[in-house]
């Protein structure tokens, strides 16, 4: 084999290790954000708080990436074969669709949790959570 012929290959390796490196960073908060979840669960406004950054970070994310998933696309889209042409666009929509969903989940998660610590703070005004 050339390095010619590997190129499409080595393209994509380098493409698959950027995307995977940017995704373990990003899933990162949402990780974290489900412990504190699992851990702190009466502290509602805590909760709340942290829902709401997470959901702005992955929607931050998914931005970024869409922007450097674009940038290697045109930098390298004529050197890619066509299956590639095809398929990783797909693959990108895809991803970026399931990461915008988790979006969504983490701004109904602290709208849940923000809507407690409201009531608890009608029905304890004295307290602070």
């Amino acid at each position: 084999y050339t390095l010619h012929t590997l190129f499409p290959y080595t393209t994509l390796f380098r493409s698959i290790v950027i995307t995977g490196a940017f995704d373990v960073f990003a899933e990162l908060w949402p990780h974290i954000a489900m412990i504190i979840y699992r851990i702190h669960n009466s502290n509602h406004l805590l909760l709340s708080r942290i829902l709401y950054m997470t959901m702005a970070l992955e929607l931050l994310g998914t931005l970024i990436e869409t922007v450097i998933v674009m940038w290697l696309f045109g930098s390298l889209w004529d050197k890619w074969t066509l299956s590639l042409k095809v398929v990783t666009p797909i693959l990108h929509v895809l991803f970026s669709a399931a990461q915008l969903w988790g979006a969504w989940i983490f701004y109904k998660m602290g709208k849940e949790q923000r809507l407690k610590y409201e009531k608890d703070a009608l029905v304890s005004p004295g307290e602070e959570c």
